[in-house]
């Protein structure tokens, strides 16, 4: 199902849906996963970012919140404790997935792209539930938060 929301997303951002220069950052509003389990947040940026360092932070204040994981100079995979991210900069997205989830993993987390002046960022609101998996709403394009 990721494949098609992929394929959905990009057929948008070629037909123009999302031109250039009217974005610059976006993803889901919200992302679930079930206690133990994972989750991921893919988060879409503007062509020009490709080089820059992205992180994931976590606090309710935009600019208070506390990085904990980013971007290194390439596309590796960096890991810090139960979360990793990966820039994937031939599509322009980085993601970030969350293992082992726990009650306390709940809370407002922020995609984030370093730059001079203020960066750019948008919230996330990262649920952990009991049960069953359920994917986060990233395949809803009217659920996406754009940052300009």
């Amino acid at each position: 199902i990721h494949l098609f929301c992929v394929l959905i997303f990009l057929s948008s951002f070629l037909s123009g849906l999302f031109s250039a220069g009217c974005w610059a950052l976006m993803g889901p509003y919200e992302a679930r996963g079930p206690l133990g389990g994972e989750l991921t947040v893919r988060c879409w940026y503007a062509r020009g970012y490709e080089t820059y360092i992205k992180y994931w932070c976590r606090g309710t204040i935009q600019t208070s919140c506390h990085v904990v994981v980013q971007t290194s100079d390439s596309e590796a995979i960096v890991k810090q404790g139960r979360v990793s991210i990966r820039d994937i900069r031939t599509i322009y997205m980085f993601m970030v997935t969350m293992k082992n989830l726990t009650g306390g993993d709940s809370g407002i987390y922020w995609c984030g792209i370093e730059r001079l002046g203020s960066d750019l960022m948008f919230s996330v609101k990262v649920s952990v539930l009991p049960g069953k998996s359920l994917h986060d709403s990233f395949c809803i394009l009217i659920g996406l938060r754009l940052s300009f």
